[in-house]
């Protein structure tokens, strides 16, 4: 089993993936079909939205919504060890919107880099023993 993690964009066009699932809050039109890795998507408990500006501006921002989206992810273990055990052994790959929102684009032209739900969801995969594989990693804030 191995788990790639990225772009709705960029899993379009990868057609080696025995499935794609929407990781996100809402997918593009292209993507209404694909499966939804429900767990994954920043959502709290009554359906809102967890966003990076719930948690301030400045120092320790990042550092608090990691650590509110871990718990979160803690809380779904068992919904998170019925889909790995769903995909088996499948390639597949796992999409938001990142980096193409707006607040995305802004965070890269202020900083060079940007902030993504899939870079917590990569750690909570890679602890559970699974393969993953991260498009754009290279500019993402851990």
């Amino acid at each position: 089993m191995s788990v790639v993690l990225g772009s709705f964009v960029e899993m379009n066009g990868m057609v080696d993936l025995d499935e794609r699932f929407s990781g996100a809050r809402w997918a593009p039109n292209f993507a209404q079909s694909w499966p939804i890795a429900g767990w994954a998507a920043p959502l709290r408990d009554d359906g809102s939205a967890v966003r990076l500006r719930d948690f301030g501006v400045g120092e320790g921002v990042i550092e608090r919504y990691s650590e509110w989206m871990l718990e979160m992810y803690r809380g779904k273990w068992d919904e998170i060890r019925s889909w790995l055990s769903e995909i088996g052994e499948w390639e597949v790959g796992v999409a938001c919107w990142c980096p193409n929102t707006k607040v995305a684009r802004a965070q890269l032209n202020r900083f060079g880099t940007y902030h993504c739900h899939l870079g917590i969801v990569k750690s909570v995969l890679v602890k559970s023993g699974v393969e993953v594989r991260m498009l754009n990693d290279e500019r993402m804030v851990k």
